[in-house]
């Protein structure tokens, strides 16, 4: 095989472009921080790409890259692939235009020179590349509804949903929708609280994912990468305090999470808790959690019966299920005003079914 067609095969292969083709400003350690490199996906990238759906949920610590590889990801399908567009939604107009310059344009910016100059644009906006080559474009906003979206991508969709509601709820009944069902969609967060979309859709995604349903491609694949799984989260023997209430918790992480936490990875953990967020444990359980459930700690710790409604949804027992002609018992706790709540149960044989609740 010669030079020129063992290029083209590369070029044909998505993993081995997003792997070669494309420059980054690094965002890191003092050390390297404002260096231009090339873009190389992480562990937890590669992990992410590796399963992939048609619609993802990422519940993340903050500062793993997700943002830079979408970006790259989506500039690239759009280089490679006719007539497609793609999209970015980030919470708000600076986030976007930082999205849009320092990692779509920059990227595309700093391409080999032959295939910048075999792909050529057509517009250049504020916020979008269009492409002249094959009518293809990136698009970074802080909403999007018109038209189709072969590829969209929602940064930090935690925080649209507790600063802007209006907004999230754009982005559900107008942006999502307008994805077809070949299309990708991944929303992308650290946890804001218990209200809003983020939360309820990351929980139904979670559900399904203990109950290892088949998913289809409306369905939510849940993506969960935690502060120990990024390999820079470390600092050497002796730069933090770790007590025996510290013990105790990374215990239980590692029995939970089957992983093992060094002591480098306590000693960043322990660090950043005290140093950034003044020891304030809820903080650090929000912006670098260990399990998915503790992302969303704040409020839900004082919930009931946690572990035993996990068992249930293990075992396929929350459903939908048929109304029978049989006897309904109503149970009600009355409370003031028009507060009461009511359920409704059917005794079937030996089952106890509740069919309904309000």
């Amino acid at each position: 095989m010669n030079a020129g067609a063992k290029l083209q095969e590369m070029l044909a292969d998505p993993m081995w472009r997003i792997s070669n083709l494309y420059k980054i400003i690094v965002k890191g350690t003092d050390e390297d921080e404002g260096l231009v490199l090339q873009f190389k996906p992480n562990r937890a990238q590669r992990r992410f790409i590796e399963r992939l759906h048609h619609r993802n949920i990422i519940l993340k610590a903050r500062q793993l890259g997700f943002t830079t590889l979408i970006a790259i990801v989506w500039l690239d399908h759009a280089l490679f692939n006719a007539n497609s567009r793609c999209g970015i939604i980030a919470h708000d107009r600076e986030a976007a235009k930082v999205i849009f310059r320092d990692k779509v344009k920059f990227a595309y910016d700093n391409l080999p020179a032959e295939l910048k100059q075999a792909m050529p644009l057509k517009a250049d906006n504020a916020d979008e590349l269009l492409f002249a080559h094959n009518n293809s474009s990136v698009r970074v906003a802080t909403s999007m509804r018109s038209g189709t979206i072969h590829r969209l991508h929602i940064s930090e969709f935690g925080k649209i949903c507790a600063k802007y509601p209006d907004k999230a709820k754009e982005v559900v009944t107008g942006s999502i929708p307008a994805v077809p069902l070949n299309g990708i969609t991944v929303i992308e967060s650290t946890a804001e609280g218990t209200d809003g979309e983020f939360h309820a859709m990351t929980q139904r995604a979670m559900a399904l994912l203990e109950q290892d349903k088949a998913l289809s491609p409306k369905d939510w694949r849940f993506h969960f990468f935690p502060w120990w799984g990024e390999e820079h989260y470390r600092m050497p023997e002796g730069s933090a305090v770790i007590t025996d209430k510290d013990r105790d918790y990374f215990a239980e992480i590692e029995g939970k999470m089957q992983t093992t936490l060094d002591i480098e990875q306590r000693n960043w953990y322990v660090a950043t808790r005290d140093a950034d967020f003044a020891g304030n444990e809820e903080q650090m359980w929000q912006e670098y959690p260990s399990t998915p459930k503790e992302a969303f700690q704040v409020s839900s710790e004082g919930c009931y019966y946690a572990k035993q409604v996990t068992a249930v949804r293990k075992s396929a027992r929350l459903v939908r299920i048929p109304l029978l002609n049989v006897p309904v018992n109503t149970f009600w706790d009355i409370g003031r005003s028009d507060g009461t709540a009511i359920w409704f149960h059917q005794q079937v044989g030996m089952e106890d079914r509740f069919i309904k609740y309000e």
